[in-house]
């Protein structure tokens, strides 16, 4: 089984399209000594670690991370870089999600380069789209039986909602994702995955499916450790003199056991 595997990754690897330009993701970093825990914004092609973010860049394109417990939002305060952000002490025991959003942008190729301008506010440009990208990672806390939090939707225009406990994930077994758009399920919708270290600089794939009709795919993990599964969906802007297309695409990063 894992041999037929690693043979499908070695076919993605080959013959996969390029990805897209960034990866976005949520990420965990270390409990510090005291207890508390960050959260950041995962971004670029380093997962799971990601790139430096300008923080005078960050308020502006990114919404501050979210941290979701099933007795509600937990109020987290800025880091020590933009990207991240810490919870006030320990969590308590339980399941968390963590949700990471870029703001609603218009994205145009101009002259000079790529410009935050639809067609109509900056003429001349071209290939405009509009659009965000978002990511989500189910986080457990303490020991037990996890109960069904982890697969709550978080009203997300594009979403990846698990349907199994992302905390028990054991190599090769099928881990099923629902796919969601506006709430609803999304058939047929491409679904990418790789784990950390796989190839550099993310440069190919460990998994390649579409959700069926009722929007669910089975990840197959190949490797223990941090992975990476996204999606995405895209269609004409429904005024061309604005702009040519909408794109959303969001993650699920979780972790694999042996």
């Amino acid at each position: 089984m894992l041999k037929a595997l690693i043979f499908g990754a070695l076919f993605f690897f080959v013959l996969s399209p390029p990805l897209w330009a960034h990866d976005f993701w949520a990420g965990e970093s270390k409990a510090e000594d005291s207890g508390s825990r960050g959260f950041y914004f995962g971004y670029g092609h380093t997962f799971p670690q990601g790139d430096a973010i300008d923080g005078a860049k960050y308020a502006e394109r990114f919404l501050p991370v979210r941290l979701i417990g099933e007795k509600g939002e937990i109020a987290l305060t800025q880091g020590t870089e933009p990207r991240l952000f810490m919870a006030p002490g320990p969590l308590e025991p339980g399941t968390y999600i963590e949700v990471v959003a870029n703001r609603d942008a218009f994205w145009s190729q101009g002259p000079d380069g790529a410009v935050r301008r639809n067609k109509k506010e900056a003429p001349g440009v071209t290939g405009c789209h509009f659009g965000s990208h978002s990511g989500k990672r189910i986080i457990k806390v303490g020991e037990g039986e996890s109960g069904s939090f982890y697969a709550t939707a978080v009203g997300l225009k594009l979403e990846m909602v698990p349907q199994k406990d992302p905390s028990a994930l054991k190599v090769g077994e099928p881990f099923p994702v629902l796919v969601l758009f506006d709430g609803k399920p999304l058939p047929r919708a491409e679904v990418r995955a790789f784990f950390a270290g796989f190839t550099p600089r993310n440069s190919a794939l460990a998994f390649l499916a579409r959700t069926d009709r009722e929007g669910i795919v089975n990840i197959i993990p190949l490797a223990p450790g941090e992975w990476l599964a996204k999606t995405k969906n895209a269609g004409a802007y429904e005024d061309p003199s604005v702009c040519d297309e909408w794109s959303y695409g969001t993650s699920l990063s979780f972790w694999v056991n042996e």
